[in-house]
C-alpha cells in the first residue's frame, strides 16, 4: 500500500494516466508542462516524491583580475588564471505603455558554474549545481516504466535527481526509501555549507557518489517506510537496526542539517505508534 499526502492545490498538479504502443501504462500526477508522471503508480509499482533537505549545491568565492580583461580566474598562488565562460543575455521587457524594449545582461560561468555575484571587489561568487535536464529528463520518465525495484534503481543510477527523495513499492511486497541521487563528492578539508575558496583547486568537486554510498531504507522490520521532507534516519522507526545512521553515513557524506521540519518527525511518529512506543523517540 502506497500512501500519499499531496499537499497541494487542485489546479497544481494534474490527474493523468498516460499509455503508449510500446507498452508505457502509468498513472498519477504530473506538474505543468511535464509529460511523466511525476508521482503515482503503473500495474507494478508505486512511486512518491517528498523534497528533501540532501545539500545538493555549493557556493565557491572565486578570485578574479588575471588575464587581459582582468576578469580570469585564478588559483590561490596565481600560477594558472582561467578565463570565464562569458554570454550575452538578451530579454524583452514589457514598458507602461504596452511596447517593449531589449535589456541584456552580461553573464559568466566558472569551471564550479555560473557567477551568482560578488563578495567583494575582485572576488565573484558562483554556484555549483545539477545541470543536466536531458538526463535528469530521462530518468523522470523512464522510472514511469520500472516494474521492480532492481529496475527502479537502474533507472536512478543516472544520478539527475537531487532535490527529491522517493518512496517506492512494488507489487512484490518490496518497500524503499531513497535519497537524491545527485551528491557531489567533497573534500573532508571544506565547509561546504558556507562558500568555500575556489581558488583552492582542492575544493572541487569530485565527481558523485555512487547510490550504494547513499543511505536507503530497504523492506525494513517495521514493515513501513515514512516520510514528510525529512532526514531518513527515522524513516521506518527507531526500532529498525538496519536504519541509516545519522553519525556515520549522514556526517561523511554531509546531507543533512536540522530543521523545525525534521524535529517535528519523531512526534508524528509517537502519535501514529503510540506514546509507550520509545523506540521513536
Amino acid at each position: 500500500m502506497l500512501l500519499i499526502n499531496p499537499h497541494t492545490s487542485f489546479f497544481f498538479r494534474a490527474e493523468a494516466q498516460v499509455t503508449s504502443d510500446a507498452g508505457l501504462n502509468a498513472y498519477g500526477a504530473a506538474t505543468w508542462g511535464q509529460f511523466f508522471i511525476y508521482q503515482g503508480f503503473n500495474a507494478h509499482a508505486g512511486w512518491m516524491h517528498t523534497t528533501s533537505g540532501v545539500d545538493t549545491t555549493d557556493e565557491f568565492v572565486e578570485t578574479i583580475g588575471g588575464g587581459e580583461n582582468h576578469r580570469a580566474v585564478c588559483v590561490h598562488d596565481g600560477s594558472r588564471c582561467v578565463e570565464p565562460i562569458g554570454r550575452v543575455i538578451v530579454v524583452r521587457i514589457r514598458q507602461a505603455d504596452g511596447s517593449s524594449r531589449e535589456r541584456s545582461f552580461a553573464t559568466f560561468t566558472t569551471r564550479h558554474g555560473p557567477v551568482v555575484g560578488a563578495v567583494s571587489p575582485g572576488r565573484w561568487l558562483s554556484a555549483a549545481l545539477m545541470n543536466t535536464p536531458v538526463t535528469a529528463l530521462e530518468q523522470s520518465f523512464l522510472r514511469t516504466k520500472a516494474n521492480s525495484r532492481a529496475d527502479f534503481l537502474a533507472v536512478a543510477s543516472r544520478r539527475a535527481n537531487s532535490t527529491n527523495n522517493t518512496l517506492f513499492a512494488d507489487d512484490a511486497g518490496e518497500i524503499s526509501l531513497l535519497v537524491p541521487q545527485f551528491v557531489p563528492v567533497r573534500s573532508a578539508k571544506f565547509d561546504y555549507t558556507q562558500p568555500v575558496d575556489g581558488s583552492d583547486p582542492a575544493s572541487v568537486w569530485h565527481g558523485l557518489h555512487a547510490l550504494t554510498d547513499l543511505p536507503q531504507v530497504n523492506d525494513p522490520a517495521s514493515g513501513f517506510v515514512y516520510n514528510s521532507n525529512d532526514a531518513p534516519w527515522r524513516a521506518a522507526g527507531m526500532g529498525d537496526r538496519r536504519r541509516p545512521r545519522r553519525r556515520g553515513t549522514g556526517q561523511r557524506l554531509g546531507l543533512y542539517g536540522d530543521t523545525e521540519q525534521r524535529r517535528r518527525t519523531p512526534r508524528r511518529a509517537r502519535r501514529r505508534h503510540g506514546a509507550a512506543d520509545d523506540r521513536l523517540r
